[in-house]
């Protein structure tokens, strides 16, 4: 169990083609000061290429869900993944940006001043 506070209103969506730099992705969130809720990720790729990978995740201190879309592009991958949020917020990077250890941090806190914002960065 992680001692790793959860913000437990917000979901990461990450489309992607399953290549390897998602491991970098998914494990900077993980290891990140604050966890999401869940980690989407809409993988775009061959179906049953990322099961290893998937495996990997299950040990993490936060759920990873997977969606597979057979549309293509970024834009089309973070739209599906997207679409699975339960959460009131979300926010989006992509398989192969490693987010700084505060970044979940900072957009929780910048969103609790300003909830209706739109934050980019």
């Amino acid at each position: 169990m992680s001692d790793q506070p959860v913000a437990s209103d917000f979901s990461v969506v990450i489309p992607t083609l399953g290549r390897p730099c998602l491991r970098d992705s998914v494990l900077a969130i993980a290891n990140g000061t604050v966890l999401p809720a869940e980690i989407i990720l809409s993988h775009q790729g061959t179906p049953g290429s990322m099961d290893a990978m998937l495996r990997e995740f299950e040990a993490l201190p936060v759920k990873v869900q997977y969606i597979h879309s057979n549309q293509r592009g970024a834009a089309a991958g973070r739209n599906t993944g997207i679409r699975q949020v339960k959460t009131r917020f979300f926010a989006s990077t992509d398989d192969d940006c490693t987010a700084a250890s505060r970044w979940l941090e900072e957009i929780v806190a910048a969103l609790e001043k300003h909830p209706r914002a739109i934050i980019s960065g």
